[in-house]
C-alpha cells in the first residue's frame, strides 16, 4: 500500500547491538585459494561482541546453490573466533574447482542477529609488476615464455597476448579465472588460438581484472605434472615424398604413454603409443605422416600431437604441433 514514510533500506552487510557495535566484525581468511586433495584448510577469523550462536553456509558463487554448513548454530564466546575449512561439501566430498563465497549468521543470548554477507560490487583491479619474459623464445623447440604478475587483490584475471600495435589479441591465455594477488604465472607457447606458431614479432601482454568478492574462497585444481614438453623435429614435413619426423616429450616421472595425431577437427589419425609404460626422462620416436591405415597424410595444415601421461588413473596431457605440406 501507499504510504507517506519511505522505506529504510540498510546495506550495511553487519547489524549491531544495543551499544552500536558490530555483532559480527573483523572477518578476514588466511587462505583464499586452497586445493583439498592436498588436504589444505583456509581458517575463517571473526569478531563477536557478544556470545553467540554462529552459523556459517558456504555457496556457489555462480549458482548461490548452497554446498555446505560449516557451523550450525554453534555456540561461540563473545571476541575473536576462528573456524576451518577443508574445501568439502556437506558429503565429505572435495568440492569442484570454482569460487565459493561464505556467509556468517549469529544469534546473541537478547536474540539480536548479526549478519555478514557483505554485497559483492565487481571493481576494477590493477596488475602489478607484469612481465612477459624471455624477450626471445623458439616455439619451434618447444620454448615457451612466462606471463608473470601480481595483483592488488585476489581477482578474475583475463589475460591477452598480441602483436605490439594491433588491437586484436593473437592468444587469449586466461579466460575470466581466479587468481591470487602475488606470484601468478601463465605459460605462453608461441601460438595462436588456432595452434599456429606467430610471426616473428614483438609480443605484449594485457591483464584485465576484477575483483573477488571479499568473503570469497576459491577451490583449486591440483593438476599432476607429468609432462615437460612435446616437440616435433623437424616441425614441418612433407609425408608424400617420404620425411618422417621425431616427436620428443619429457616425463618428468615414469609413466605410462599414449601419442596421438590429431587434424584441425580434432579427429585421430593415428596413435603412435597407447598406454605404454615409459621411464622418466626425454624418449622420442619416429611419425612417418601416415594415419592409422597408412594412408599417407595429404593435407595441408597443423596438426596437434597429443601426449597423455597416466599415474594410475592421474593423467596429463600435453600438446605439440606439427605442420604438413601436401
Amino acid at each position: 500500500t501507499d504510504s507517506q514514510h519511505a522505506p529504510q533500506i540498510i546495506y550495511d552487510p553487519i547489524l549491531f547491538d544495543e551499544n552500536g557495535e558490530a555483532i559480527i566484525k573483523d572477518v578476514s581468511v588466511n587462505k583464499v585459494f586452497i586445493t583439498p586433495r592436498t588436504q589444505e584448510n583456509s581458517l575463517i577469523r571473526y569478531t563477536l561482541s557478544m556470545p553467540s550462536q554462529v552459523t556459517i553456509k558456504f555457496y556457489n558463487f555462480e549458482t548461490d546453490v548452497l554446498v555446505r554448513t560449516l557451523t550450525n548454530n554453534a555456540a561461540r564466546n563473545a571476541g575473536i573466533n576462528q573456524e576451518s575449512f577443508n574445501g568439502k561439501n556437506d558429503a565429505t566430498t572435495n568440492l569442484t574447482k570454482g569460487v565459493y563465497y561464505f556467509i556468517i549468521e549469529a544469534l546473541t543470548n537478547t536474540n539480536q542477529r548479526g549478519l555478514y554477507n557483505p554485497l559483492h560490487i565487481p571493481a576494477p583491479v590493477q596488475s602489478i609488476n607484469a612481465r612477459l619474459g624471455p624477450e626471445h623464445i623458439n616455439p619451434y623447440l618447444a620454448e615457451t615464455a612466462q606471463l608473470t604478475y601480481d595483483l592488488q587483490v585476489p581477482s578474475w584475471v583475463t589475460a591477452r597476448i598480441g602483436r605490439a600495435g594491433r588491437a586484436t589479441a593473437d592468444r587469449l591465455l586466461v579466460n575470466n579465472q581466479p587468481r591470487p594477488s602475488t606470484n601468478n604465472i601463465e605459460i605462453w607457447d608461441g601460438r595462436n588460438d588456432q595452434g599456429e606458431i606467430v610471426p616473428d614479432a614483438v609480443y605484449k601482454s594485457t591483464i584485465v581484472a576484477t575483483c573477488l568478492p571479499v568473503n570469497a574462497i576459491v577451490i583449486n585444481e591440483d593438476p599432476i605434472n607429468l609432462i615437460e614438453f612435446v616437440r616435433a623435429t623437424p616441425y614441418a614435413m612433407y609425408p608424400l615424398y617420404g620425411e618422417t619426423t621425431t616427436i620428443d616429450y619429457k616425463l618428468l616421472q615414469p609413466a605410462k604413454v599414449t601419442i596421438e595425431i590429431l587434424n584441425t577437427n580434432g579427429t585421430v589419425l593415428r596413435t603412435l603409443l597407447n598406454n605404454e609404460q615409459f621411464s622418466a626422462g626425454i624418449n622420442n620416436l619416429i611419425f612417418n605422416g601416415k594415419t592409422d591405415k597408412q594412408a599417407v597424410i595429404s593435407t595441408e595444415g597443423n596438426y596437434t600431437i597429443r601426449v597423455t601421461a597416466d599415474i594410475n588413473g592421474q593423467k596429463q596431457i600435453k600438446e605439440g604441433y606439427l605442420k604438413i605440406f601436401p
